[in-house]
């Protein structure tokens, strides 16, 4: 693994590394602007050095809550795993409760108070009883078990506690 600090302004970095390798076998060059000190850019490259070597790495995407429920449903549904009325159930929880809310909202970027904000959102305008959390959740379970985790560098998981 390789990496370069160029120095781009004042207390301004450009980190350089090389990524995970793509199924072709070909390199992967990675850019991380970073905001520091000389020392903490260093510590950044290392810390994403070693990232990339655990294979913890996780490659920046511009992809949305909405966009990817959408794309996990449809293949749910062409797999063959969701029974049609499940199909479009999930289909109606996207379109009413999840992407007005959540939709717009970068996958990366999603945080356990963003979703408990949806639901307190929810439930203060009528659209979702207390009992209904749990319908809400099928969907992310799902997305959480069969993938999500990829893209994200922090799981957005809710506290246990019950309310």
């Amino acid at each position: 693994m390789k990496g370069h600090i160029q120095k781009r302004g004042r207390d301004s970095w450009r980190l350089k590394f090389d990524g995970q390798r793509n199924p072709n076998g070909e390199r992967s060059i990675q850019y991380v602007t970073f905001r520091g000190s000389k020392r903490e850019a260093q510590a950044k490259l290392h810390e994403l050095l070693a990232s990339v070597s655990t294979g913890n790495y996780v490659e920046p995407t511009k992809a949305t809550v909405g966009d990817f429920v959408a794309s996990r449903i449809d293949q749910w549904e062409a797999s063959g795993s969701l029974s049609p009325r499940s199909t479009a159930r999930y289909r109606e929880i996207l379109r009413n409760q999840i992407r007005p809310h959540l939709g717009d909202k970068l996958l990366q970027r999603l945080r356990p108070t963003d979703i408990e904000a949806w639901h307190t959102t929810l439930q203060a305008s009528g659209l979702m009883a207390p009992s209904g959390r749990r319908t809400a959740y099928c969907p992310r379970r799902l997305m959480m078990r069969s993938g999500m985790k990829c893209l994200l560098r922090t799981s957005p998981r809710l506290s246990r506690h019950r309310r």
